[in-house]
């Protein structure tokens, strides 16, 4: 199935496509929401200011895919590959992305509050400016992350992983850092009110020689 041949299954009413492989296709300002696109291979693909707003996306592979602009908001992308993928300024609110593969991905100034992020890999990924109001990240791996100027207000940060995450001017406002793995609190960049502390991990703390084996363990 090609791009053309979806687009015109989808027009006529279909809405299953679970499996479908479509890399590299070209589905820009495609109208997808609702769609059943679980397991389905979107390597590459190209879907920028594409409507998949609470389309099923589970397991799908969407590594390198371009998804600036896109409207994911309520999709559920479970166990979704998302590595290294652009999806600078979209809108995932209400997103489902537990266990979500999202290393050295581009969440520029994207809305994801509200998010399920749960034990998410976000390694490198990067979220400068984005919405992280109360999105859920516990146990979620953003060691290294840009979040500089993100609002993680309300943000559920519970066992995450943010040794080395670039957190400069992040805003977290009532955010729960209860076990979370800091290199520091941002004292001097961040900004925060009610903040919920418990426990905090520092690398320092860690019995790991390195934040590459730290990472690994994750």
């Amino acid at each position: 199935m090609d791009a053309e041949e979806l687009l015109r299954r989808y027009a006529s009413g279909e809405r299953d496509f679970w499996g479908v492989n479509l890399s590299g296709a070209d589905l820009n300002n495609a109208e997808l929401s609702c769609a059943n696109l679980n397991d389905a291979t979107l390597f590459f693909a190209s879907l920028s200011d594409a409507n998949l707003s609470s389309a099923s996306l589970v397991q799908a592979n969407l590594n390198c895919a371009e998804l600036s602009c896109a409207n994911l908001s309520n999709a559920d992308l479970c166990g979704a590959k998302l590595n290294s993928a652009e999806l600078n300024y979209a809108n995932l609110s209400d997103a489902e992305l537990l266990c979500a593969h999202l290393m050295h991905v581009k969440l520029n100034s994207a809305n994801l509050s509200n998010a399920k992020l749960a034990r998410a890999s976000l390694w490198k990924a990067n979220l400068t400016k984005s919405n992280l109001q109360n999105a859920d990240l516990t146990n979620a791996n953003l060691a290294e992350a840009n979040l500089t100027e993100a609002d993680l207000t309300n943000a559920d940060l519970t066992n995450t992983n943010l040794g080395g995450a670039d957190l400069t001017n992040a805003r977290l406002d009532n955010a729960n850092i209860t076990g979370t793995i800091l290199d520091s609190l941002p004292l001097n960049n961040g900004r925060f009110k009610n903040l919920k502390i418990d426990n905090i991990i520092t690398w320092e703390h860690l019995n790991f020689r390195s934040k590459t084996e730290v990472k690994i363990a994750e």
